[in-house]
């Protein structure tokens, strides 16, 4: 895992009390009216992300990492809390996103091929990029940079005469980030970036984004379901649990010893190849679906699948406690470990 850049004197994006709340329930307008209920996706979300790092957002389907890295793209608007890109309040822009910050943060969405304009060639996709930038790019040298954003990342010249469907998926996805390092970000939003390619492509996609970090000084918010993959590339981690960060810490420490019984359960999710260490693992997983958000549990929302239960869980709720590199959201005590 590469160190963060030197010149970090700061969190480029900060996070803070972050509420999405959504409707459901409208029905069918003449028909079925439906019973309207409000729900809270993502609750309580604080977190941060230093010029040049990767903080890497993990947990289930429906535990609200999408939703987050939504928020910070103002693509849903907040119920509470604030996002603060390098000191401003992004919370605060209206209805209409600064030309700036839609520039400053881009995202690399899990579809590819749904990313892209099927009718456009791969030049034209980055060219309209290109012609998007603070500083206006003469025509002229539109083909040019275009040639040099696809040899960024790994692409050769004839590539950009070629349609999406004539690209694997990892050519794909490589000509998505192309497009959205051509207006020259300082955070790119990864959601689920490398789940829809295969496991070599994976590794590859995972170490040009490395690469550019490195390179360029970006800061990644890398959201995934697959631990695995986030432990590769990210700094720090904060794992998710229905709509909330029930732990945050640094990628190495939170994969040795995690603090909190849902962090173990996600790193034992992952088969082994020793069918005696799955079978014990099996023995300790918890059953069961995850509570709807709808109508989560009282207390801690892990508890009625928690292995370490125990009375405090189902009254209260946790708050965070502070850990040497990060919080923790659990009754049990954080420096034992999690049987």
């Amino acid at each position: 895992m590469k160190p963060i850049t030197e010149h970090a004197t700061g969190p480029l994006l900060r996070v803070e009390n972050l509420r999405v709340a959504y409707e459901t329930g409208r029905g069918l307008p003449g028909l079925l009216p439906g019973r309207r209920r409000r729900f809270d996706a993502v609750r309580d979300v604080s977190f941060d992300i230093a010029p040049g790092e990767t903080f890497g957002l993990v947990g289930e389907s429906g535990s609200g990492k999408t939703t987050t890295g939504r928020a910070v793209l103002r693509l849903v608007r907040p119920a509470a809390g604030r996002v603060v890109f390098d000191g401003q309040d992004v919370t605060a822009f209206g209805r209409r996103t600064p030309r700036w910050y839609r520039q400053a943060v881009q995202v690399v969405f899990q579809d590819p091929l749904a990313s892209l304009n099927p009718r456009h060639l791969v030049s034209q996709a980055l060219e309209q990029a290109i012609s998007r930038r603070a500083e206006p790019v003469p025509r002229s040298r539109r083909r040019a940079e275009v040639l040099d954003l696809l040899d960024q990342v790994g692409l050769a010249a004839h590539h950009a005469d070629r349609y999406p469907y004539e690209l694997s998926g990892g050519q794909r996805q490589r000509v998505v980030i192309a497009r959205a390092l051509a207006v020259g970000p300082r955070l790119v939003i990864c959601d689920e970036a490398v789940s829809a390619l295969d496991v070599s492509t994976q590794g590859q996609i995972i170490n040009l984004l490395a690469g550019l970090q490195r390179e360029l000084g970006l800061a990644l918010l890398f959201i995934s379901h697959d631990l695995a993959v986030v432990r590769h590339i990210s700094h720090r981690v904060g794992v998710m649990y229905l709509g909330r960060l029930v732990e945050t810490g640094d990628a190495n420490r939170v994969y040795r010893e995690p603090a909190h019984p849902y962090t173990r359960v996600l790193l034992e999710s992952a088969p082994p190849p020793d069918p005696a260490t799955q079978r014990a693992r099996r023995s300790r997983t918890p059953s069961g679906e995850p509570a709807s958000p709808l109508s989560p549990p009282s207390g801690c929302a892990f508890h009625p699948r928690c292995p370490s239960a125990f009375e405090p869980c189902a009254g209260t709720g946790p708050p965070p406690r502070a850990m040497p590199d990060g919080v923790v959201r659990c009754h049990l005590d954080p420096v034992k470990p999690v049987n």
